[in-house]
């Protein structure tokens, strides 16, 4: 069999994803997941003061800014030890809760369906069904998620003021506290979420699909990233984001061929998102089906689904404790000066998975911050130790029914959904194979 290398650019990703793969015949035997941008956020914010970066990181991605603010805003308060009232940590986690909605509807389905209405699946029985239902644009559940998705993430705009790039969160709490009005727009956006949900996601009732249940302790100090095969200064083995650095250093003409970092949990390649976040809380409907069948692409987006309902079904929760607590303190104001020193840092769980904020402040500035991402666990290249990151041995092995046309890599990427926009700014690759629906 002759060897060939196939360049793939991704489409229907957040940002600009190229994905190496290296075929012997039709089946891929090794692979290199391209991040074509760096954006030097974390070297944006060293010299500016600590709150900076509650304006600065919501603006990494334009899906999951309140994932970044909520994580930078925990990374101050733990580097001071502010406490929180449970009155803002209660809306903060409902407008995350509604981000990460709206990014798993938007994932599923015009993101990842749209794969299914390609000409190699024209003669499947269901092909018309599928196409009236997921066309990109014009199909009938794409037109309905764009508006239900839209919907959901109004909740974050009445604490926010606007969506994305909001900063009402600060140390302490948040600038503004609910009020009955409040609560009451935010159960009509929540409950017309799940009316949708019911009626054109699972086709029966939410407390049905959660009661179907069969087919941890976390330690950030063993969290490192290496940069062995990225274009940045290197250094050995893999540091913790405390101590590590993002210094640009393009040397196109090397075994370096990433603009993302190898993030690894001690020395271990880690997936990360809605499968893995319902393995580790226990869902009994995963864990079995994972048993049946193992991890795959269509068990990966019908967790995102399942996360859905349970992520609607918490909201409603944290609406009633939220009617408790109208009237109580929404904010804590810091102490003079607690911000001025020290290191902290914040971890929540984003739509694609565990997003990391760590900052070190020196004399009212900061002095270092780091960003670990979902998509850069997924997306690392090698490591020191020459382990591939999580997608690229992902795709190893996997048979090509048509070189030309490689969808089987975008099934698998896709159904991680990836966030490059995140993880890594543009440098043009030439003779790119771009395909896709």
């Amino acid at each position: 069999m002759s060897r060939t290398t196939l360049n793939i650019d991704l489409n229907r990703v957040e940002g600009d994803l190229e994905f190496q793969v290296d075929l012997d015949g039709n089946r891929v035997v090794d692979a290199r997941c391209v991040g074509t941008l760096f954006r030097g956020f974390e070297q944006l914010l060293i010299g500016r003061a600590p709150k900076d970066g509650l304006v600065i990181t919501p603006r990494v991605c334009g899906i999951c800014g309140t994932a970044h603010l909520y994580t930078a805003a925990l990374a101050l308060e733990r580097m001071a030890q502010l406490p929180v009232s449970p009155h803002a940590t209660l809306v903060r986690n409902l407008c995350l809760m509604a981000e990460n909605v709206q990014s798993d509807l938007r994932q599923s389905f015009l993101f990842f369906t749209p794969d299914f209405v390609h000409p190699r699946y024209a003669a499947q029985p269901l092909f018309a069904d599928i196409e009236a239902a997921f066309a990109p644009m014009k199909g009938r559940i794409v037109r309905s998620t764009l508006a239900a998705s839209r919907k959901v993430v109004e909740l974050v705009a009445i604490y926010g003021g606007q969506w994305p790039h909001s900063s009402y969160m600060l140390p302490g709490g948040i600038t503004r506290g609910a009020t009955a009005r409040d609560l009451m727009d935010c159960q009509d956006i929540v409950d017309r979420t799940i009316e949708w949900y019911e009626l054109d996601v699972i086709g029966d009732s939410l407390d049905n699909w959660l009661a179907l249940d069969s087919a941890d302790a976390f330690n950030p100090d063993i969290i490192n990233e290496h940069v062995r095969h990225s274009w940045y200064r290197p250094y050995p083995g893999g540091r913790h984001p405390y101590i590590g650095e993002t210094v640009p250093d393009y040397q196109p003409d090397t075994d370096r061929y990433t603009w993302a970092k190898a993030p690894r949990y001690g020395d271990k390649v880690i997936e990360t998102g809605p499968l893995a976040e319902l393995l580790t809380g226990g869902d009994q409907l995963i864990v079995s089906l994972l048993a049946l069948e193992g991890p795959n692409a269509w068990l990966r987006q019908f967790a995102r689904l399942r996360r859905t309902g349970l992520t609607l079904h918490l909201m409603k929760q944290h609406l009633a404790e939220l009617a408790r607590q109208l009237g109580t303190p929404h904010y804590l104001p810091p102490p003079a000066g607690a911000l001025d020193q020290g290191e902290g840092y914040g971890l929540v769980q984003a739509a694609r998975g565990s997003l990391g904020h760590w900052i070190q402040v020196t004399d009212g500035r900061i002095s270092r911050y780091q960003i670990v991402t979902p998509t850069a666990w997924n997306a690392s290249p090698k490591d020191s130790a020459g382990q591939h990151g999580h997608w690229e041995e992902s795709v190893i092995g996997v048979e090509l029914a048509d070189p030309a046309d490689p969808i089987e890599i975008g099934h698998i990427v896709r159904s991680h959904d990836p966030c490059l926009v995140c993880t890594v700014h543009f440098v043009g690759r030439a003779e790119r194979h771009r395909y896709g629906v």
